[in-house]
């Protein structure tokens, strides 16, 4: 969709799948946003699955919180549920650093 389109032509880019609702996205988030503080260079999206249904359903979001990194809108790898340990080290291991 629109919405997508600067992710989807950036080189990598990270879909974070997340809701107001959600405890272990409320915990997830901060990680998530520090993250893209650490990395300029990959472009992070956060995406309401409240308000988002739809990419829920193009990408198969069943579950959240859901991250997904994109290489030139390309899926590359995809995680669901909490990430324990070294949330950063994880994030960026999805883009086969």
């Amino acid at each position: 969709t629109a919405d997508l389109e600067p992710a989807l032509a950036a080189p990598k880019a990270l879909l974070y799948f997340t809701a107001p609702w959600c405890g272990p996205c409320k915990f997830f988030g901060p990680l998530v946003e520090e993250f893209k503080n650490n990395h300029p260079e990959i472009m992070v999206v956060n995406i309401d699955t409240d308000e988002k249904n739809d990419l829920c359903g193009l990408y198969g979001v069943k579950g959240i919180p859901t991250v997904i990194s994109l290489e030139f809108g390309a899926e590359r790898a995809r995680h669901t549920g909490m990430i324990m340990g070294d949330v950063d080290l994880k994030l960026v291991s999805m883009f086969g650093a």
